[in-house]
């Protein structure tokens, strides 16, 4: 895995140490020990979810960016949002202005998690697995001939460790398993390949995303020595 955009990685830190930044406002603003503020927060099953497990399983819905994600993750942050709220408003009946702008900064930094959440560059990676690019290998742009289902002929346009891009004459749905025969460094390569996606280009164009399935060691092993060849040969790698 490459690394993740900033966006991304900005709100999975911030909600993966919210329990530390709590412990520490309860810690130091509060006068008490560490001990004693993990054994306050542990006593009941909701004070353990809402104060240690809220953050980091935020954090962990927004890092493995699936169609599940927004269904875990704005529940989530909504019920720490709502958390924060209380204890300022404690805070504020109490008169603790000091402890009022620590939840204040905690606040305004879920927030920002929230909002970068929803951005439209960020929404779209749920949905559209082909967008999420540090799950994938490097790409090179090629022209390959290649064989499908050992019928009808297509041209790979882009190869990976993990995929190609493959141009066909013959129309076919997205989910369906294609049987791939294309030159290797030494020999033919035969790679199953799942279509993740269906693109449709200038003039009508229309292009497959096509993911190997069932890929075995020897089989990775000659997937990675055709990658290897393209990057000694030094081709341009697809953006």
């Amino acid at each position: 895995m490459i690394r993740r955009p900033f966006h991304l990685l900005f709100p999975i830190l911030i909600l993966l140490f919210d329990p530390i930044f709590k412990i520490y406002i309860y810690s130091f603003v509060y006068k008490r020990s560490v001990a004693t503020v993990i054994d306050a927060h542990t006593a009941s099953p909701e004070l353990l979810f809402i104060f240690f497990l809220v953050g980091p399983l935020a954090a962990f819905a927004l890092y493995m960016t699936r169609w599940w994600t927004p269904l875990a993750y704005f529940p989530l942050t909504a019920a720490q949002f709502y958390y924060y709220l209380t204890v300022m408003k404690e805070a504020k009946i109490a008169g603790d202005s000091q402890s009022l702008i620590f939840w204040g900064i905690l606040l305004t930094l879920l927030a920002i998690c929230m909002i970068l959440a929803m951005l439209p560059k960020t929404f779209l990676l749920y949905y559209n697995p082909h967008l999420r690019w540090w799950e994938h290998h490097e790409r090179f742009q090629v022209v390959m001939d290649c064989t499908v289902n050992n019928s009808f002929s297509g041209k790979i346009e882009n190869i990976s460790e993990g995929g190609v891009f493959l141009t066909v004459s013959e129309s076919a749905p997205v989910d369906e398993i294609l049987k791939l025969k294309f030159n290797g460094k030494e020999e033919a390569i035969k790679v199953s390949g799942k279509i993740v996606y269906r693109f449709v280009g200038d003039k009508n164009r229309v292009g497959y995303g096509v993911q190997f399935i069932d890929v075995d060691p020897t089989l990775k092993q000659s997937l990675r020595e055709v990658i290897k060849e393209l990057k000694k040969q030094n081709y341009d790698l697809a953006r």
